[in-house]
């Protein structure tokens, strides 16, 4: 059976470029408008930014220094848009690394697909990766939200290797590396 296309309309069906043009022209508007705001707002959002960054300056100046490290994990996990080296210079931290020491972990919203144990975040990218999990929800085909111990326990499991806590605790399970059920 051979395919036939639609048939093209007739050149006397077609409408006028100018018709087009005429009906194109409040979308065109409506566009040019939309780019101007968007500049607008981003030429707003860069003068906040400025001034943010400016206020925590001035805030790691006059903080008490045994409030330093309570104000800069405040900083560092719930206002993302002020730059990490912004907070270590401000707070008097050596390095970032010194600085992430003392902001520590946090927890998230998202838990184990596997067990449920609510997970921890240890950096700004893990905590908005596991905020999109925990919105989103398990997927089929995505990234998964797991611990550390059941994305091991998979491995391990893909591997045919025995986990350690079993196989530490009753090597005859795992005799010549098969398992036995008992």
């Amino acid at each position: 059976m051979s395919q036939t296309r639609p048939a093209a309309p007739a050149v006397f069906e077609l409408v006028p470029l100018e018709e087009v043009s005429e009906l194109a022209r409040p979308v065109a508007v409506a566009i040019d408008r939309l780019r101007s705001t968007i500049e607008e707002f981003k030429a707003e959002r860069t003068s906040a930014v400025g001034s943010l960054r400016r206020a925590v300056l001035n805030l790691g100046h006059d903080c008490p220094a045994d409030l330093r490290a309570d104000l800069a994990r405040v900083l560092y996990w719930c206002h993302t848009e002020v730059p990490v080296s912004d907070i270590t210079v401000a707070f008097g931290f050596h390095d970032q690394p010194s600085l992430l020491a003392a902001v520590g972990s946090v927890r998230t919203r998202a838990t184990c697909e596997d067990c449920g144990v609510t997970l921890v975040a240890s950096s700004r990218r893990q905590l908005a990766e596991l905020e999109k999990l925990a919105s989103t929800g398990p997927t089929r085909w995505g990234p998964q939200a797991m611990c550390s111990r059941c994305v091991d326990r998979r491995d391990r499991a893909i591997a045919d290797d025995p986990p350690d806590d079993l196989y530490d605790n009753d090597a005859e399970v795992w005799a010549e590396g098969c398992y036995h059920d008992g």
